[in-house]
């Protein structure tokens, strides 16, 4: 998720974060990335170095989650 996220502020993203440790088992996390707006990892600027490593750090995050919890 973006700091800069125009549809869940801070207080939202706590909220859905106690809700999923309340409500299931299954692991999850949350990653908050400095700067970034809604739909970043998929619509960003690639000429920005900030937005370019905020895209790929989260395509790694889901790809060493995958991995540890599906495979």
């Amino acid at each position: 998720m973006g700091t800069k996220d125009s549809l869940l502020d801070n207080k939202s993203v706590g909220q859905i974060q106690d809700l999923m440790a309340k409500k299931t088992d299954v692991p999850h996390e949350i990653r908050m990335y400095e700067d970034q707006v809604y739909g970043f990892a998929l619509r960003n600027d690639w000429s920005s170095d900030r937005d370019k490593k905020a895209t790929d750090d989260s395509g790694q995050q889901s790809i060493e989650w995958f991995t540890k919890y599906l495979s």
